[in-house]
Order: C-alpha cells, then structure tokens, then sequence
C-alpha cells in the first residue's frame, strides 16, 4: 500500500470520527427554566439557600426548575446530577418524568429518563436534603441529555448532550426554616398514567401523583 493512501485512508477515519463525536454533541433543543418559566442559560449559576420542611418532617431544599422542550419532536430525556460534592449523610432525590430516585451518597448520578412531548414543561421536583448538617455551601451540576433507545427495557444511550447548569446550595442555620402548611405541602403538582405519561386530569387506573412537598401517592380511579 502506498504512503498516499495510507494517508487518504487515516483521514477518512479522521473524519468518521470526527462525524460520530459530532452526533453526541450539544443539541439545543432542551433548556431549563426557573420557577417564572424564564430561561436559564447554558452554564448559569443558581443559589438555593432557603429550607422548607414538608408535612413529613423533612428538612429540604428545593431546586425550583423545569426542563422545557422547544423542539418538533418528543424527546427521551434524562437528568444527571455531578455530586461528588454532596456532604456525607445527606441525600439527593428526584421525581422527574413521574419516577422517583435518590442517591445517598457524594457520586455522578443518572436519574430515570421520561419522555417529554415537543413544546412540554416538566418540573424537575429535584431537591437536596441536608437532613442536621448545617453551615455548609456545595455545588451540583446538573445537566440534561437526549437520550435513544428502549425506556422500558433500560437499553439507553446518549443521542446528545442538554444543558447544564451550576446550583450552589447554601444551608445556614436553622433559624431561616420555613415551615410549609399541609394544605400546601399535599397540593398536587403533577399527573401521570401508571406507564409515565403526564395527563392534566384523572383518567382510569392507577394515577400517580407528584405533590408540592415531592411526596408520591397513588390513586385508583374506577
């Protein structure tokens, strides 16, 4: 074989590989939005400093954000939290997409994927529970990524890469502590069929219900 091509053979591989990184890069079509349905940048910084109890007992700090997708298409979304900073003998959950997840521990965590309708919001009921340590400040990095395949089956991978945020949590002491009222705390946020579809009322079966203090309930409806 000649030196040409050789060479022309190294730069066709170049340029498969080049073609194939391009397809796992940022795609656009996914943003976060604060609690005001505004846009938060790719990038940005958020501070989270206020603690909320839920009519449970728990000391939480919630991270007030939706996933918007502005593009035609449905989409299979999965959130992922960097916390590799996390303080030992706290916890981390989510409820997105109507499944529950939580890590205990400091570690790069892949929550559940969902699917999210084009032009669909969903809240991210992500929150940070700092159970008795106080005085302390940390950063989770959270980010957002199109995902291909088989949800059910858990046969996932990368299709590209979302948006991805800083969210510093700040928890001081206690004395800042507002205390959710139960009415409050049990208002339903978010509807899904037992498959994980978002529906805006009832529907027949099993219903599960995202409340405003994170919680989940249950609901047959005959």
């Amino acid at each position: 074989m000649t030196m040409k091509k050789i060479t022309l053979m190294c730069f066709m591989m170049l340029g498969m590989l080049s073609s194939a990184v391009a397809q796992t890069e940022t795609d656009n079509s996914l943003t976060f939005l604060d609690k005001n349905n505004k846009e938060v940048k790719e990038g940005s910084t958020i501070t989270i400093n206020t603690v909320s109890t839920s009519n449970l007992g728990e000391e939480q700090m919630e991270i007030e954000l939706s996933l918007q997708n502005k593009s035609t298409n449905d989409l299979t979304v999965q959130l992922t939290a960097d916390l590799t900073e996390m303080p030992s003998n706290t916890a981390f959950q989510s409820c997105a997409f109507g499944n529950c997840d939580i890590a205990n521990n400091s570690m790069v965590k892949a929550f559940p994927a969902g699917k999210l309708s084009k032009g669909g919001i969903e809240a991210l009921a992500t929150e940070w529970l700092p159970n008795d340590v106080k005085n302390v400040s940390w950063t989770c990095r959270l980010s957002a990524d199109i995902m291909e395949g088989d949800i059910q089956g858990g046969d996932l991978k990368l299709k590209a890469h979302g948006p991805k945020i800083n969210v510093v949590f700040k928890r001081g002491t206690p004395t800042g502590i507002d205390t959710a009222m139960a009415e409050d705390a049990t208002k339903e946020v978010a509807r899904y069929t037992a498959d994980g579809q978002r529906v805006s009322q009832p529907v027949k079966g099993i219903n599960i219900i995202r409340q405003a203090d994170g919680s989940i309930v249950k609901q047959l409806i005959k």
